[in-house]
Protein backbone atom coordinates (compact mmCIF):
# COMPACT_ATOMS: atom_id res chain seq x y z
CA UNK A 1 0.00 0.00 0.00
CA UNK A 2 1.32 3.27 -0.77
CA UNK A 3 -0.55 6.57 0.22
CA UNK A 4 0.65 9.88 -1.02
CA UNK A 5 -0.90 13.05 0.03
CA UNK A 6 -0.58 16.55 -1.56
CA UNK A 7 -1.02 19.20 -0.02
CA UNK A 8 -2.53 21.71 -2.41
CA UNK A 9 -2.17 25.59 -2.52
CA UNK A 10 -3.31 27.75 0.07
CA UNK A 11 -3.23 31.75 0.32
CA UNK A 12 -1.64 31.50 4.16
CA UNK A 13 1.42 29.78 4.69
CA UNK A 14 -0.35 26.91 7.35
CA UNK A 15 2.09 23.88 8.34
CA UNK A 16 1.00 20.04 8.72
CA UNK A 17 2.82 19.30 12.03
CA UNK A 18 1.07 16.08 12.98
CA UNK A 19 -0.62 13.98 10.81
CA UNK A 20 -2.35 10.16 11.94
CA UNK A 21 -3.19 7.88 9.18
CA UNK A 22 -5.75 5.41 10.99
CA UNK A 23 -7.75 2.22 9.25
CA UNK A 24 -10.69 0.96 10.63
CA UNK A 25 -10.67 2.14 14.00
CA UNK A 26 -7.77 -0.19 14.42
CA UNK A 27 -4.22 0.14 12.98
CA UNK A 28 -2.99 4.15 13.32
CA UNK A 29 0.05 6.06 12.25
CA UNK A 30 1.05 9.37 13.41
CA UNK A 31 3.60 11.59 12.58
CA UNK A 32 4.46 14.84 14.38
CA UNK A 33 7.09 18.04 13.65
CA UNK A 34 6.07 17.33 9.56
CA UNK A 35 6.81 20.70 8.94
CA UNK A 36 4.50 19.93 5.87
CA UNK A 37 4.23 23.41 3.74
CA UNK A 38 1.72 24.00 0.63
CA UNK A 39 2.86 21.97 -2.05
CA UNK A 40 4.53 19.48 -0.88
CA UNK A 41 4.17 15.81 -1.34
CA UNK A 42 3.74 13.16 1.90
CA UNK A 43 4.42 9.39 0.63
CA UNK A 44 3.58 7.12 3.43
CA UNK A 45 4.87 3.44 2.03
CA UNK A 46 3.88 0.32 4.26
CA UNK A 47 5.37 -1.91 1.84
CA UNK A 48 8.68 -0.50 2.59
CA UNK A 49 8.09 0.81 5.92
CA UNK A 50 9.08 3.95 4.40
CA UNK A 51 7.56 7.84 4.96
CA UNK A 52 9.06 10.49 2.70
CA UNK A 53 8.45 14.32 2.39
CA UNK A 54 9.19 15.52 -1.12
CA UNK A 55 11.56 12.54 -1.66
CA UNK A 56 13.26 12.55 1.68
CA UNK A 57 12.85 10.06 4.32
CA UNK A 58 11.01 10.98 7.70
CA UNK A 59 12.20 8.82 10.16
CA UNK A 60 12.22 11.28 12.94
CA UNK A 61 8.43 12.13 12.62
CA UNK A 62 6.87 8.67 13.78
CA UNK A 63 5.36 8.84 16.66
CA UNK A 64 6.44 6.18 19.18
CA UNK A 65 3.91 3.18 19.28
CA UNK A 66 2.51 3.57 15.73
CA UNK A 67 2.55 1.13 13.07
CA UNK A 68 2.21 0.84 9.29
CA UNK A 69 -1.49 0.22 8.64
CA UNK A 70 -2.22 -3.12 7.15
CA UNK A 71 -5.21 -3.28 4.66
CA UNK A 72 -7.62 -6.66 5.02
CA UNK A 73 -9.64 -8.02 2.16
CA UNK A 74 -12.31 -6.35 0.83
CA UNK A 75 -13.03 -3.05 1.90
CA UNK A 76 -11.37 -0.31 4.20
CA UNK A 77 -12.22 2.82 5.74
CA UNK A 78 -9.19 5.11 5.80
CA UNK A 79 -9.44 7.88 7.82
CA UNK A 80 -6.67 10.85 8.03
CA UNK A 81 -6.48 13.70 10.48
CA UNK A 82 -4.52 16.95 10.40
CA UNK A 83 -3.32 19.47 12.68
CA UNK A 84 -4.58 22.15 11.57
CA UNK A 85 -7.41 20.05 10.69
CA UNK A 86 -8.58 22.99 8.18
CA UNK A 87 -6.11 21.63 5.44
CA UNK A 88 -7.36 20.35 1.88
CA UNK A 89 -4.98 17.34 1.06
CA UNK A 90 -4.95 15.44 -2.17
CA UNK A 91 -5.28 12.03 -1.77
CA UNK A 92 -3.80 9.38 -3.91
CA UNK A 93 -3.58 5.56 -2.40
CA UNK A 94 -1.95 2.57 -4.70
CA UNK A 95 -2.73 -1.03 -3.94
CA UNK A 96 -0.80 -3.63 -5.38
CA UNK A 97 -1.52 -7.16 -4.43
CA UNK A 98 0.99 -8.96 -3.23
CA UNK A 99 2.26 -12.56 -4.71
CA UNK A 100 4.45 -15.39 -2.70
Amino acid sequence: LKIALQMEPIESSFEVGYLTLRVEDAEELNLSDLGMLPGDTLIIDTDQIDVQINGETEVESWVSGSVFVQLKPGTDVIEIFTDPASITLEVTIIWSDRYL
